[in-house]
Order: structure tokens, then sequence, then C-alpha cells
């Protein structure tokens, strides 16, 4: 009976140090601006968590959300992950997170959430700010290289939403407007 219940525990042991050992070996990829022109096989091969949206989103320009991930976290909040795809290529990443309660919204968290970006990113290319209406919205956009991240922080009410966006930057030609 002592070597039966001794040979549970070392196998109850053994797979808790696994399991142990593997989590912590295994990294989860951040989702930032480095994953943007990689292909659809490029783009699973960095994230094995990758899932086929059910059904593809639409997106701005013609884009179309095919691929989702869910858990990555900023800032203790968990978002949900939409890659845009055109051309078998990552055009667009967009992560979302909406409050379920009132005092989930702070002025702390976006202040953490530009503050993280900033970091980054370096110094906001600009910042508008909607409060004329009962919804209040302010985004904020950031530009390095060929890459911009855009945060978009809106309240209604006692509810608040997150949308962080990855995109290509394309500067606008004073040529062409």
């Amino acid at each position: 009976m002592r070597v039966l219940t001794w040979l549970r525990t070392s196998a109850l042991l053994a797979t808790l140090a696994t399991a142990l050992l593997c989590g912590s070996t295994r990294a989860q990829t951040r989702v930032d601006e480095t994953l943007l022109h990689l292909s659809e096989t490029e783009l699973q091969a960095r994230l094995p968590e990758l899932r086929r949206a059910a059904k593809p989103v639409v997106g701005p320009r013609g884009l179309r959300g095919t691929w989702t991930a869910p858990g990555a976290r900023l800032q203790g909040l968990a978002l949900d992950t939409t890659f845009y795809l055109r051309a078998k290529s990552v055009q667009r990443i967009e992560q979302r997170w909406a409050s379920t309660s009132a005092r989930d919204c702070t002025p702390q968290l976006e202040q953490a959430l530009a503050a993280d970006l900033e970091t980054r990113w370096g110094a906001s290319v600009s910042t508008t700010e909607d409060t004329g209406t009962p919804e209040w919205q302010r985004a904020t956009l950031w530009t390095q290289g060929d890459a911009e991240a855009r945060l978009l922080f809106s309240q209604t009410g006692g509810q608040c939403a997150v949308m962080l966006v990855y995109a290509p930057y394309l500067p606008k030609d004073a040529a062409t407007l």
C-alpha cells in the first residue's frame, strides 16, 4: 500500500514538475507591430494559440479578420486579438477589451496603457478627444518607421472599452490631397 501511494505521489510530482518546466520555457509571443506583413504560415508559427475566426470580421479598406488569438495581456487586461490579412499577409492587428463594470473604468487605466506604448514608441504624434457627446473618446497615435500604433479609449456611462491597433504607417502626401 505504501509503495502504491509513493508511486502515485511520485507520478503527481513528476507531472507537476513537467508542467512547470514546460510552462516556464514557453514564452508567450508579444502581439505588436513586429507581426505586421507576416504571411499566414509565419504568423501560425509565431503564435501557436492562433485560431481561425469562425466568421471573418469585416475590417477597414476591404480587410478581413481571419485569425484570432485570445488572452494577450497588456497592463493586466486580457485583450482579444484579431489579425486582418490581405493577399495572405498581416495588414492590421486589433486588440480589444471591454469593461464588465464601472469600477474597471479609471483614468489611471488609460494613462497606464498610454505610458506602456510611450515606453516602446516614444512620444505620441497626435491625440484627439471627443467629449461633446454622451460617449467620451480619446485616440492617440504613435508612429515608428513604417508602422503605427493607435490607442482608442472610449467611455459611455459606466462602461469603457479599449482598442489598440497596429497597422502600416501610410503618411499622406500633400501633393495627392
